[in-house]
């Protein structure tokens, strides 16, 4: 660990000076001061962004933005609607799993402003696959939010349990102790919301946890071949048929995993009331769920990993900046724009305010004294943030059903693991191609 550090590091310095001589060459324009006005879209609260157009205030130019805050789940539809009538915005802030579905509408960063071996050296390893494409890179990263552990201090106390479950291997020990049934053998305590996907928020992301953990990419794409490996893995027990075969045993009344149906409330709502131990959520939700209840104790750990594949790894939403088509004409000043909004230390400021961590190695290679870039579970997102990652896309909604599906079908009864992985994996493939 000490020896990945050192290079992160030292790449980090390197990936600084490089991303430095880079952005002085794009800001570089004569001796006279530009003017760009620039429309950005976002999926983070607009009084949240207007804190970062400060960042832009020293770079020389005068930038004027305006923002417009966009439901993440409307992102892809409003954007395609826009760009159809021109209307649409020239600077995209969004989630890396909309990337591949909206790569038709992105004008890339090109391999000559950023060479590959310069975004390798200026942000996480993990996070090259999913930004680069054929012709250049589909954005720039800024934040990563990475799922992590929230657990009930006080429940886990009362159950003579000091820490929370940190391997899978762990989780038999954890549901015996903490998961109680009733007479009638209904849930009346649970350990942690697993097994379903109506009722646990963040199932497909956990899901894609579990396959990343087992070096299952799900998808890949090289030049003009895609791939998916749901059904077929890339190396032994790393196709869905494990994860699946797993994942549904939480939900089985007769599994000794059984702590969670399809019958009980939100998992949010029952980790709010005291009744689940441990809610798997993202980082930036600390203190969404400490408004809900503040007189609850809640301890941040990091989302448990598997012994066995030796593959360390967590689902992590990677926020950064995209330029849209409708931006062509304003590509120089969307660029300046993106480049310096992504400044090592404008990532690293603007992620401390959401609760996130920065995409920049740099970030990483340091240790803050700082009060003011303190936050809840601050050490457990950083350490998490080095081994989030995620995977092509082509459809975030539509996938999200594919997954519902292929759990849920298990779940009832009405198909095998087999079978419906083997569905889920074709239905992925139509999505691709």
């Amino acid at each position: 660990m000490k020896q990945n550090l050192f290079q992160y590091i030292i790449l980090g310095v390197m990936g600084l000076f490089i991303l430095a001589g880079v952005a002085a060459f794009a800001l570089y324009k004569g001796s006279g001061k530009n003017s760009y006005e620039l429309l950005v879209w976002g999926e983070i609260p607009e009084q949240q962004f207007n804190l970062m157009k400060g960042y832009l205030s020293s770079e020389g130019d005068s930038f004027s933005i305006v923002y417009q805050y966009v439901e993440p789940e409307r992102m892809t539809r409003d954007l395609t609607d826009a760009l159809s009538t021109k209307t649409g915005p020239d600077i995209i802030l969004t989630t890396a799993d909309k990337l591949l579905e909206n790569s038709e509408r992105l004008l890339p960063v090109s391999f000559e402003m950023m060479p590959v071996s310069m975004f390798e050296s200026t942000y996480l390893p993990q996070l090259l696959p999913l930004y680069q494409g054929s012709n250049g890179f589909r954005g720039l990263p800024l934040m990563i939010d990475p799922l992590v552990l929230y657990s009930n201090s006080t429940l886990l106390a009362r159950n003579g349990i000091a820490n929370p479950p940190s391997t899978w291997q762990e989780m038999g020990d954890y549901i015996g102790r903490v998961t109680q049934l009733n007479e009638s053998g209904d849930i009346i305590q649970s350990a942690m919301a697993l097994g379903t996907m109506s009722n646990v928020t963040r199932s497909k992301d956990i899901i894609s946890s579990l396959l990343l953990q087992s070096g299952n990419p799900i998808t890949q794409i090289t030049g003009e071949t895609s791939q998916t490996f749901l059904q077929v893995g890339p190396t032994p027990n790393s196709d869905a048929r494990y994860i699946v075969n797993h994942y549904v045993q939480y939900s089985d009344p007769q599994k000794s995993l059984y702590t969670w149906n399809s019958t009980m409330p939100r998992d949010e709502d029952e980790f709010i009331a005291g009744r689940l131990a441990s809610y798997i959520g993202y980082g930036s939700e600390a203190q969404m769920l400490a408004d809900r209840n503040p007189n609850m104790s809640v301890v941040v750990s990091r989302f448990p990993q598997a012994l066995t594949s030796g593959n360390q790894a967590v689902y992590g939403k990677v926020y950064g900046f995209s330029i849209t088509r409708e931006g062509e004409s304003r590509y120089e000043g969307a660029l300046k724009a993106v480049l310096a909004l992504t400044k090592p230390e404008n990532a690293q400021e603007f992620a401390t305010m959401q609760h996130m961590a920065p995409a920049t190695r740099s970030a990483f290679g340091t240790v803050s004294n700082n009060p003011e870039q303190d936050f809840k579970g601050r050490d457990v997102i950083y350490n998490s943030a080095l081994i989030s990652s995620g995977w092509l896309d082509p459809d975030p909604e539509e996938s999200n059903k594919i997954f519902s599906q292929m759990v849920s079908t298990v779940v009832t009864g009405a198909q095998s693991v087999s079978d419906a992985v083997q569905e889920a994996d074709r239905d992925l493939k139509d999505l691709l191609e």
